[in-house]
């Protein structure tokens, strides 16, 4: 993630390389991205005192997640990674307050 702000220049990006449980901010994330770490009731679970009211995640998911107990609302689109095996979905869940 480094290389990639640092190439396209993206100054309003933060990246963390911290365990998610621990880490402690004095704001909120409007938007928190995850690729594959866990299920996604942990990781709503591990993060939620990071996200914003009104916030997002989006997380990135192989075909396991249709194996997962799931919460109503959450958008699901087809994605087309080069190189990978396999089929990958974005998730996107909206925290509403």
């Amino acid at each position: 993630m480094q290389f990639y702000k640092t190439k396209l220049q993206l100054k309003n990006l933060n990246v963390v390389n911290n365990r998610v449980e621990t880490y402690q901010v004095e704001f909120s994330f409007g938007q928190i991205i995850s690729r594959a770490f866990s299920e996604v009731e942990k990781i709503l679970k591990l993060t939620q005192h990071l996200l914003c009211d009104n916030g997002e995640y989006l997380l990135m998911k192989g075909d396991g997640f249709q194996q997962e107990t799931l919460l109503h609302g959450i958008d699901i689109q087809p994605l087309c990674v080069p190189e990978v095996l396999g089929r990958r979905y974005l998730l996107i869940l909206r925290r509403e307050k």
